[in-house]
């Protein structure tokens, strides 16, 4: 599994707290992600042209825009529900 280092506290325990996707996806919330060859763990933020923006608690890494167009390359995995405490 490839994870960059931004999150990976979070990845490693998020990973024993991920609902299987089948519930609405919400803005705010942490998801697992798998974009082609990737997998994240990211808030979800829905945007006015029907895009989304994948956005990282680590500030050092920008937001990343996805358009509409772009989203079916995008698998939400799971919601993450916990990592070592409630979120």
């Amino acid at each position: 599994m490839g994870c960059s280092h931004s999150r990976f506290d979070l990845v490693a325990l998020a990973l024993q707290g991920v609902l299987p996707q089948a519930c609405e996806v919400r803005d705010g919330r942490f998801y697992v992600i798998r974009n082609r060859a990737y997998v994240l763990v990211k808030r979800i933020q829905t945007l006015w042209n029907d895009g989304v923006q994948l956005l990282s608690d680590n500030k050092e890494y920008p937001p990343q825009e996805i358009s509409s167009s772009d989203l079916e390359t995008l698998e939400v995995i799971g919601k993450v529900v916990w990592a070592g405490k409630d979120l």
